[in-house]
């Protein structure tokens, strides 16, 4: 399942800033479609990469106090490699 991230979402919004360009003219129609076939197609080579990764060689380690007190933040670090 593709999910996307914030900054894909945010990449749409200024997608919509760009489409304002579209009301200039036909130009700014055909230039809003090349960018966002652009946008659909890098999610799309994105994804397939993904698919491809190899999770099985992925190493998570979790680095936590040994207590946690309640109302108060303490840190957590993960390591990937």
């Amino acid at each position: 399942m593709i999910v996307p991230s914030a900054r894909w979402f945010a990449v749409a919004a200024a997608l919509g800033v760009v489409a304002l360009l579209a009301l200039l003219g036909p130009w700014g129609s055909f230039a809003l479609l090349a960018i966002d076939v652009a946008w659909v197609a890098a999610l799309l080579v994105d994804a397939a990469r993904a698919r491809r990764f190899d999770w099985d060689d992925l190493e998570v380690a979790r680095e936590a106090p040994p207590a946690f007190s309640v109302g108060r933040p303490l840190p957590v670090v993960y390591r990937w490699s």
